[in-house]
C-alpha cells in the first residue's frame, strides 16, 4: 500500500532505507493478523529507552512480556548492530529476544535468536 501511494508500484529495487521500512511494516502486519487471529488478548507494543534503543515489537499477554523481537531487512547481523537495540535481555533475561531478517540460517548472538521471518510467524502462535 505504501507503494501505491508513492506512485512506485513499477519499482523494482528500493534504497536500504526504504526496503527497512517496508520490511518492517510487512512483518509488523503479518504479527497483527496473527494477534487478531488467535483472539488471545495479546496486545502488540514498541518500545524505545532514553537512550534512543528500540525493540520493534514487544509481544505482552497478561501483564506480561512473551518476546522482544526486533525487524531488519539486512541478511547479515552483527554484535554492534545488535548493541544499538533494547531486544538485548537486561533487565527481563527470561524474555526470548528475536531478530528477524531474510536470514537463510538461524543462529545465536548472545542470547538472542537472529532467524527468518518464516520461523518468527510460525512460532508467533506458541507466543500468543
Amino acid at each position: 500500500m505504501t507503494n501505491a501511494l508513492e506512485r512506485r508500484l513499477t519499482q523494482e529495487e528500493f534504497d536500504p532505507a526504504t526496503r527497512g521500512r517496508l520490511f518492517e511494516h510487512w512483518v509488523v502486519l503479518e504479527c497483527l493478523r496473527h494477534v487478531d487471529l488467535a483472539r488471545s488478548g495479546a496486545r502488540l507494543y514498541f518500545w524505545r529507552t532514553n537512550t534512543g534503543a528500540e525493540v520493534d515489537l514487544l509481544v505482552e499477554k497478561h501483564g506480561r512480556i512473551q518476546a522482544a523481537i526486533e525487524i531488519k531487512s539486512s541478511r547479515t547481523i552483527d554484535v554492534q548492530r545488535l548493541e544499538r537495540s533494547a531486544v538485548v535481555p537486561g533487565e527481563n533475561p527470561d524474555v526470548p529476544s528475536f531478530v528477524v531478517t531474510p536470514t537463510a540460517r538461524p543462529h545465536r548472538l548472545d542470547s538472542v535468536l537472529v532467524t527468518n521471518w518464516r520461523d518468527v510467524l510460525a512460532m508467533f502462535g506458541a507466543l500468543l
